[in-house]
C-alpha cells in the first residue's frame, strides 16, 4: 500500500478550501481511497473516495 503525506502550506489550504474540503476530509480519503488515477494535467496521483459522513 503507497504511503501518502501532505505538506500544509498555504497554498495546499486554499486549493482544498476551494472545493469547500477540510483537512481531515483531506485526509481521509487521503488515507483510505476508494480509487487512485493519474491526473492527465499534472500526472500526478489523484485519490477518490467518500468520507464517513457521506461528502
Amino acid at each position: 500500500m503507497p504511503f501518502y503525506f501532505c505538506v500544509w502550506n498555504e497554498a495546499n489550504i486554499n486549493r482544498i478550501v476551494q472545493h469547500d474540503v477540510t483537512k481531515d476530509e483531506f485526509e481521509e480519503v487521503v488515507g483510505d481511497p476508494e480509487s487512485t488515477e493519474q491526473s492527465y494535467s499534472s500526472e500526478r496521483q489523484i485519490a477518490m473516495g467518500m468520507t464517513a459522513t457521506g461528502r
